[in-house]
């Protein structure tokens, strides 16, 4: 690639990775690392690059679907084989939505991000919010392993989903959740791995 702006967004992009960074350690890393070269600044107004906020955690940097699909373009890495087994099974609350659960199936790591997998359960007794919001993504089924959990979407109103129900959702369709039972459990692929998340003002 001859323009060397793009090599050392690549190489930013590249460096983060699949699993978002800590703000400061990426700010650290390239912010200064060629003030003549805006690389940080550039990536982000090209929509390469997304700051995400978590609850108690502070402020994390992460690919955004364009970023993943520009560094995939240009430098495409060979998918690995991944196997994740029940026993072995770790959730944690630092996903999406802290009123659920999240579970990688390892998707992630074997696609180097271009896409992700997760089991995603219900946290009992959590606060629920089911704000109106769109995702950026390019392709995100949800499929009901038990329970249940309702979406309304644009265009399609509310929707029910119980043990066995699927949907696919179009990439920026606007929808907020309902409500879910408190053993609600579900699959979700989604791509790519990283994906923006903005809040809208209803569902039309």
């Amino acid at each position: 690639m001859s323009n060397p702006v793009d090599a050392l967004i690549l190489d930013l992009l590249e460096w983060i990775g699949p699993e978002p960074k800590p703000y400061p350690e990426v700010i650290d890393a390239w912010r200064t690392s060629c003030p003549r070269l805006p690389v940080w600044e550039e990536a982000n107004e090209r929509g390469f690059i997304d700051r995400r906020h978590r609850d108690g955690a502070g402020t994390f940097v992460a690919l955004t679907g364009r970023g993943a699909a520009f560094l995939a373009a240009q430098r495409p890495q060979p998918m690995k084989f991944a196997v994740s087994h029940a026993r072995d099974a770790r959730f944690t609350t630092d996903g999406l939505r802290p009123f659920f659960a999240y579970r990688d199936l390892g998707v992630r790591a074997a696609t180097a991000g271009r896409a992700a997998a997760h089991v995603i359960r219900a946290v009992p007794g959590a606060k629920f919010e089911g704000r109106p919001h769109r995702h950026g993504t390019t392709f995100q089924l949800v499929y009901v392993l038990r329970g249940w959990i309702e979406f309304e979407y644009e265009g399609q109103g509310a929707v029910r989903l119980e043990a066995g129900s699927s949907v696919f959702q179009p990439p920026s369709i606007r929808h907020r959740e309902i409500g879910h039972s408190d053993d609600v459990e579900m699959l979700e692929i989604v791509m790519p791995a990283d994906f923006a998340t903005e809040e809208v003002d209803a569902v039309p």
